[in-house]
């Protein structure tokens, strides 16, 4: 009998419907970035959209990341990739949060990436976890004094999603692009009581969601092309420059 070789994560593919799953890649690696490169995210959702009104936004910030992403889709490197502290001590408690989850609830399995195909160009998700074939999780990492405040202002509300709304387009993006039927929102704290809150996909979200990302795709196609006419004109003296990863430069 002839064994199949082990195909790398960023190879390893679990297809349902449109969602792409990407179960053993790692969240960080080399590949995990490059799969990501120039691809719309959540990220970019809370970019893309006002989270008070969901309209599409029409400011720096989203035009700073359309050049980002259309940058990427050309060839250029994503950039520094700088960990904080802040990010560090998130990475920990995610890990913590999903182990908590676990024992308490449901397995939480591990899962690199998923990408959705649906409207003819992908979009991206990082999950924190997924919970069997309809849920997943989405863990933060909070100060006590804000987690006091999530439990007392938003846990046990009659609300179909009663989590702080500055994560609420990062939760929905997820439900969006895994097409799952809920994520629970893990707002944890370091030795604190842990509040997993359920979240539904929300009709307006969801509706808002693939208008922004249909409108960001087209201007970071605009982009693209624009400068691709651009650099091909002889007369314009750009020149192609080599790429030096300063960071083994600094490192050695």
């Amino acid at each position: 009998m002839t064994h199949k070789p082990t195909l790398e994560p960023h190879l390893d593919i679990t297809k349902v419907g449109n969602v792409s799953y990407y179960h053993r890649l790692t969240q960080g690696s080399d590949e995990w970035l490059d799969l990501r490169k120039g691809m719309l995210t959540a990220s970019t959702m809370k970019l893309a959209l006002s989270e008070k009104t969901l309209k599409i936004a029409n400011n720096d910030k989203i035009r700073q990341q359309i050049y980002q992403l259309a940058a990427e889709r050309i060839g250029c490197p994503s950039g520094d990739n700088f960990v904080s502290y802040a990010m560090e001590r998130g990475n920990l408690e995610e890990v913590e949060a999903r182990i908590a989850y676990s024992a308490a609830f449901e397995p939480v399995a591990e899962c690199g990436y998923v990408i959705n195909d649906k409207l003819g160009f992908p979009i991206g998700w990082s999950p924190d976890g997924l919970v069997g074939n309809d849920g997943g999780t989405e863990s933060k990492s909070r100060m006590p004094k804000y987690q006091v405040q999530t439990i007392c202002e938003h846990y046990g509300e009659h609300e179909n999603t009663p989590i702080p709304s500055e994560f609420m387009l990062q939760v929905q993006t997820g439900l969006f692009v895994s097409e799952r039927k809920w994520i629970d929102f893990l707002s944890y704290s370091n030795g604190m009581n842990m509040a997993p809150i359920r979240c539904f996909p929300i009709a307006k979200y969801q509706e808002a969601i693939e208008l922004a990302a249909i409108e960001t795709e087209k201007g970071i196609d605009r982009v693209v092309a624009k400068y691709m006419s651009v650099v091909d004109v002889p007369d314009n003296r750009i020149t192609p420059v080599k790429f030096v990863d300063y960071n083994e430069e600094i490192t050695a």
